[in-house]
């Protein structure tokens, strides 16, 4: 409530985008919403994993908006993404060697549109681009 609830609203607010499967294009855009609207992390101990998606009803702006966000702390030389995937469920935390890891266990749970009817999932860490980010199909 207050604050907590602006912050949030900020943060999963739906981006307006170009109608392009471009992801290179639409993560500049993710990346320049975020900066307008002030969106910065500050902790190098746990990071903010969020999977952006598209929204194209075909009648309606394009938009990009957070379809799935987790947490990722290092431990020792693992890395460990909490996570809830519903919810009725529990949350989860997965164990994975290393960020290219993160990456393909997010893309292979979320790249599920076969038609190619929209733009690829485009994981970010924070506020940018994982560094790892990768398409798998």
């Amino acid at each position: 409530e207050g604050e907590d609830k602006e912050k949030f609203d900020t943060i999963f607010s739906y981006i307006d985008v170009n109608n392009t499967h471009d992801t290179n294009e639409l993560a500049n855009e993710i990346v320049k919403s975020l900066d307008d609207k002030q969106i910065s992390f500050d902790n190098d101990k746990m990071h903010m994993i969020s999977v952006f998606m598209t929204m194209d009803d075909g009648k309606n702006q394009v938009q990009e908006f957070i379809g799935h966000t987790g947490i990722l702390v290092k431990d020792g030389d693992k890395y460990l993404f909490i996570e809830k995937l519903a919810f009725e469920l529990p949350y989860q935390v997965d164990e994975f060697d290393n960020l290219q890891d993160v990456n393909d266990y997010l893309m292979g749970y979320y790249d599920n549109d076969a038609e190619g009817l929209t733009a690829k999932p485009i994981i970010f860490e924070d506020n940018h681009v994982m560094k790892e980010y990768r398409v798998l199909n």
